[in-house]
């Protein structure tokens, strides 16, 4: 665990409408066998406190996990500036000078992410932000805010400003480089926005297994090649599946068996079992094809 001279609050910036992820709640979707949400608790855990989220809808959803809900004080889904707002009135409220905000989404976050701001914030006294940086990016949400600039961002949103690099133009800003303090394969704040992120992320964790795809015209041996490899590769103990994609209609059940009259009669999906094998059919919305990531 870290060791502190001082404790810093902390808000988990959840209350944005997912539109990436289809618009369900971001901090709720899981990786793995857990929500977003607990990675980012889990990282900063023992290292903060008091902990808040800024959450704006399903309310109920977020009470099990026991801490201080904060809203935007603007209606609207004004974008994450709206919630840093929250976060700085909600630090302001229990006589806080500073205090830091992460989004709901960033489940790599580095070990040493708390020491690091706290220490880039002491050394430069006079910073208003002090901001983490990767890659050559800044990451103005995972930052760490003095808490009595929040009148100063009341007014900018009441004149329009929406976007944070417009807003922190006018303060004085620290960054700390976590690229110079610890070395990594992955952005450590890499942030999940969509389904393939989902599947990035599983990669980064060691839960996915390897995919490989083969392409080519109709008759040139796509499916000769299959085989023998699904053959060789389950030789050795390795289980392989297959998705085959399909430039057609097709049907895998057959008309007047129970399966087929339940899934024309509306069954959605219709799944069929047995000792031997068991399947799944599921009909398309509106000739929709689904991606890769969604059979995954």
């Amino acid at each position: 665990m870290e060791t502190l001279n001082e404790i810093i609050p902390c808000v988990i910036l959840a209350g944005g409408k997912g539109r990436r992820m289809g618009g369900k709640e971001k901090a709720l979707i899981h990786l793995l066998d857990r929500p977003l949400l607990s990675y980012v608790l889990e990282k900063v855990s023992g290292k903060v406190a008091p902990i808040a989220l800024n959450i704006n809808t399903n309310f109920d959803s977020f009470q099990k996990f026991g801490y201080k809900i904060i809203k935007d004080p603007i209606k609207g889904h004004l974008g994450p500036l709206a919630g840093i707002l929250a976060s700085l009135n909600w630090a302001k409220e229990i006589n806080q000078d500073w205090v830091l905000t992460l989004p709901c989404d960033t489940p790599f976050l580095p070990k040493n992410l708390v020491q690091s701001m706290v220490e880039a914030k002491n050394k430069t006294p006079e910073v208003d932000l002090v901001v983490a940086k990767s890659r050559g990016f800044n990451h103005p949400v995972i930052a760490l805010w003095k808490s009595d600039i929040n009148q100063k961002l009341q007014s900018a949103l009441n004149e329009g400003v929406r976007k944070i690099d417009i807003f922190t133009a006018q303060l004085n800003i620290a960054y700390v480089d976590f690229d110079k303090i610890q070395n990594s394969d992955f952005d450590p704040f890499t942030n999940l926005n969509s389904p393939q992120d989902l599947i990035l992320a599983q990669q980064i964790l060691g839960k996915l297994p390897p995919l490989f795809g083969l392409a080519g015209w109709s008759g040139s041996g796509k499916t000769t090649l299959s085989t023998k490899l699904i053959k060789n590769f389950t030789k050795i103990g390795i289980n392989v599946g297959t998705l085959k994609h399909a430039h057609h209609k097709f049907d895998i059940d057959k008309p007047g068996k129970d399966s087929y009259n339940l899934r024309k009669a509306g069954a959605r999906p219709m799944i069929i079992s047995s000792k031997e094998r068991f399947a799944l059919i599921q009909e398309n919305d509106q000739n929709e094809e689904k991606s890769l990531w969604w059979c995954l």
